[in-house]
């Protein structure tokens, strides 16, 4: 973080020690594996559970971001592993924005008359997030426009019209399944928007291919139920296909493809390692599939 701006490294700090004492520290008010049990945070602001609701904004109010450096913390945590390319890469995507933007600094500055005064200043607070809004509003975070909703709330601060661009404007710009499933919660509010998100997943869905879905699924550690099911929709005969073909990347996409449980996958596997004794030998090395 060296090159980091003041903020950006004051906001990974702060998170490190949140998650740290969160898990670690049975005292400490926000329990870390309680938190990442609620899933996916859109879904939380948009459902009926306060108890939820207020645990989620407890942490934030105390560091957690949610963010991909948030998922690297925790794994290091978790792990005692940090994997610092990934560490870097997800802090480097937060410097460059506020570097190019200063969202977090400008944000703060909307956010000054909460944290001064008990007066009434709900007007000074429309005034200055309706000009950040205008501004920025395209720019922010998911769980960004969350903090502002909650204060805009309070305030009396109609937020229908920001919200509808950003939708848009998230839907335009988002190439993952995963992005767009958790913007699903935010389209009950504006169900007339649903067709643009319908027809980005479509989409999504007719530029697929094995090869690029599990390379994905291992670069995030993790797939969306429309690309499980892209895959489990393969035949034997599509897999025994697409295992003659020579990748470099072959034998870790298809171990990500195993993990996830893609039986016809393993059924191609089998059949190969029936038809020669070299086949035979990979299954059982590289797969742990033995035909015997």
């Amino acid at each position: 973080m060296e090159n980091f701006l003041p903020i950006i490294k004051y906001q990974i700090v702060q998170e490190i020690i949140f998650i740290s004492l969160s898990k670690l520290d049975k005292k400490f008010p926000v329990n870390l594996n309680k938190l990442l049990s609620l899933g996916d945070y859109s879904k939380i602001l948009t459902g009926k559970v306060d108890e939820d609701k207020n645990l989620y904004l407890a942490a934030v109010n105390l560091g957690y971001s949610g963010s991909s450096i948030s998922d690297e913390i925790i794994n290091l945590v978790e792990t005692s592993i940090c994997d610092y390319m990934n560490f870097a890469k997800a802090g480097k995507q937060l410097n460059d924005r506020e570097e190019n933007e200063k969202i977090r600094e400008r944000l703060s500055k909307a956010y000054a008359p909460y944290s001064e005064s008990f007066g009434s200043l709900e007007e000074e607070l429309c005034k200055n997030f309706r000009e950040f809004l205008d501004k920025y509003c395209l720019s922010i975070g998911l769980r960004e426009l969350g903090e502002v909703e909650e204060i805009a709330k309070a305030i009396h601060l109609d937020l229908s019209n920001y919200k509808r661009n950003w939708l848009k404007h998230q839907v335009d710009n988002s190439n993952t399944f995963e992005a767009l499933n958790s913007l699903k919660p935010l389209f009950q509010e504006f169900p007339d928007l649903m067709p643009i998100l319908e027809e980005k997943v479509e989409s999504l869905k007719e530029k697929m291919n094995v090869s690029q879905v599990l390379i994905n699924a291992l670069r995030s550690r993790s797939w969306s139920p429309e690309e499980f099911d892209y895959l489990d929709g393969h035949t034997v005969e599509d897999y025994k296909q697409w295992l003659l073909e020579r990748n470099s990347d072959q034998y870790y996409m298809v171990k990500q493809g195993l993990s996830m449980g893609v039986s016809s996958l393993r059924q191609a596997i089998i059949e190969l390692a029936q038809e020669s004794r070299l086949n035979a030998m990979r299954a059982k090395n590289l797969y742990n599939i033995d035909i015997v």
